[in-house]
């Protein structure tokens, strides 16, 4: 079983909201996420939010474009999070759409 996921923006936010941020290094997951989701987390600081920066977390930049059909249905950051995980073959993904 692989155990990496791609997690997404909001999901790292309710972890951080419930005080749970470190919750996840203690899980037997990799967990990973595209850059988009770093500079959405850096945008959330520089807007007065509180800082996100799990040490767990390894931010990869993309290797292709994402698909424009994908982001006229998702937001860049869930788009970039399912472009990464088939980008590196990974079949999970934690995002917060239906």
């Amino acid at each position: 079983m692989d155990k990496r996921i791609v997690i997404n923006t909001g999901p790292l936010i309710t972890l951080a909201r419930i005080e749970a941020i470190d919750l996840p290094k203690d899980l037997d997951l990799e967990f990973l996420a595209p850059e988009a989701v770093r500079l959405e987390l850096e945008a959330g600081e520089q807007a007065g939010y509180p800082a996100i920066r799990p040490d767990w977390l390894d931010f990869r930049s993309l290797q292709t474009v994402i698909n424009p059909m994908v982001l006229s249905v998702l937001d860049s950051g869930e788009a970039a999070v399912i472009q990464l995980a088939m980008e590196q073959t990974i079949g999970q993904v934690c995002i917060d759409e239906w």
